[in-house]
């Protein structure tokens, strides 16, 4: 296992993430002699398989959302209503 000294790690930690990523090796770091951490590449977790339908049935619809939801003239009057509301000081 490699290792190398607190002060070279401050100096270059970029590179050494990037020499664990690369090699797969781990890195210890050391301070006088004494191991102050082990830098190890990320383990390999597996992707679930998502399947087509897996949601069904994990929602309900209530009402109907197919209609707007206001009338059209009712959004126009609100919103310059709402900017006069903004704009006034």
């Amino acid at each position: 296992m490699n290792s190398i000294t607190l002060d070279e790690f401050t100096g270059n930690y970029s590179s050494v993430f990037d020499l664990v990523k690369r090699t797969g090796a781990p890195i210890l770091i050391t301070d006088r002699g004494m191991i102050l951490a082990e830098i190890h590449p990320p383990s390999m977790q597996e992707k679930k398989e998502r399947k087509l339908g897996e949601m069904r049935d994990t929602i309900e619809i209530i009402g109907d959302i197919i209609s707007p939801v206001s009338d059209e003239n009712n959004f126009v009057h609100d919103f310059y209503r709402d900017a006069e509301k903004d704009l006034s000081i």
